[in-house]
């Protein structure tokens, strides 16, 4: 009817992720400086260069942007975003067309303490050591001890809040 708008699919989708519909709503977290990048925390030099993920706003080095994917509101060309951005990222895109990520991986999601779909530096810190930790352990042929070590850390997050 007329005068009356219905929330899109799209829209409501990006609300459950933490997203805001309009892209212009994004990076407003975004981090003006740092000394040290907030995945791997490797200090930034003339050589190591600081990189903003494009969809929340991180610092980063140059190894831990490395995906790059097109983002409503970001132009027609893919932009570096965090790996925790592009895990956010898949299981979107997961949930809308219902199968696995392009490289058929399993997407894991660490929800935000923030309550805002936003993750604080430290988080994101936390988040990047414990996917690399999880990666490695899974790399070495040892799924079930990667899954124990994921499990173990996840319920010591679950039990300080």
């Amino acid at each position: 009817p007329p005068g009356r708008t219905a929330q899109c699919p799209l829209a409501k989708m990006l609300e459950k992720i933490g997203l805001p519909a309009k892209p212009s709503l994004r990076g407003n977290t975004w981090v003006v400086d740092a000394s040290h990048g907030q995945g791997c925390t490797s200090q930034f030099t003339f050589i190591n260069r600081k990189h903003h993920c494009r969809r929340r706003g991180g610092l980063f080095c140059n190894s831990c942007t490395q995906p790059k994917m097109f983002l409503r509101g970001q132009g027609d060309s893919p932009v570096r975003i965090c790996e925790h951005c592009e895990n956010l990222e898949e299981a979107a895109r997961f949930e809308r067309h219902g199968h696995k990520t392009r490289a058929g991986r399993v997407t894991i999601l660490i929800p935000s303490k923030s309550g805002d779909g936003s993750a604080y530096p430290e988080e994101l810190r936390q988040q990047a050591l414990d996917e690399k930790k999880y990666k490695i352990l899974k790399g070495e042929g040892r799924p079930a001890e990667a899954l124990r070590a994921f499990k173990r850390e996840k319920e010591l997050e679950r039990l300080a809040v």
